[in-house]
């Protein structure tokens, strides 16, 4: 077998953006923090979450990337100053509109598969005539059609196929984004309870005491 058949397939964009793990935190930590749907319970685990994925070591190699490229931007243009860094509302959106950009150029039936690794549990099909249409060609026909208005998408314009992929995308993206909330808020759950449970175990159980060493 070719040295090339051995290696591992190089995942895609999509794969990359969608998978990377503080950006599911990012998704998740900032829709988790709307009370109004979530409740005060999922807030209080969301808020740290979001605090500390900001802080991690990948998002601070992000916002140091992101900064330098302004300033090499800035130099290339002749702007006096330095842009500084982006905030963590700023980086969310960063990071937030990546993932929809990355989203908008895929396939159906590639986000799917995606998809499907955060949301194991969706259980359909998207159609043969369906899997090769992207959202980005679907807004190309949908503007030529002029089937964009300023109240929105106007369906009566659009061929049946068409419809049907825009339904199909609106619903993998809400999936996408609330299956990565709930996962963090399922992570939440069993790390509180699993913190009690060992503190109650752990008084039954204690820990052997370490012999000092011996002069």
């Amino acid at each position: 077998m070719a040295e090339k058949e051995d290696k591992k397939k190089e995942p895609s964009n999509l794969e990359k953006t969608l998978l990377r793990g503080d950006f599911q935190q990012i998704v998740a930590s900032n829709l988790g923090q709307n009370f109004e749907k979530y409740g005060s319970f999922e807030r209080d685990i969301a808020e740290p979450a979001y605090q500390q994925t900001m802080q991690s070591e990948e998002i601070t190699k992000l916002r140091n990337s992101i900064h330098n490229q302004q300033k090499a931007e800035y130099k290339s243009r002749g702007v006096f100053g330095d842009p500084g860094y982006l905030s963590d509302p700023q980086m969310s959106n960063h990071i937030m509109t990546q993932i929809d950009e990355e989203m908008s150029l895929a396939s159906l039936g590639e986000l799917y598969s995606v998809i499907k690794k955060v949301a194991p549990s969706l259980d359909f099909k998207i159609p043969e005539q369906l899997k090769g249409l992207s959202q980005q060609k679907l807004l190309q026909s949908a503007i030529e059609k002029k089937a964009l208005t300023e109240k929105g998408l106007d369906p009566k314009k659009l061929s049946e196929d068409e419809q049907n992929a825009f339904a199909l995308y609106q619903t993998l993206s809400n999936t996408y984004k609330e299956a990565n909330v709930l996962n963090l808020l399922n992570a939440g759950v069993y790390g509180q309870a699993n913190q009690v449970g060992n503190a109650i175990w752990e008084k039954y159980n204690p820990k052997p005491k370490e012999e000092a060493p011996k002069k």
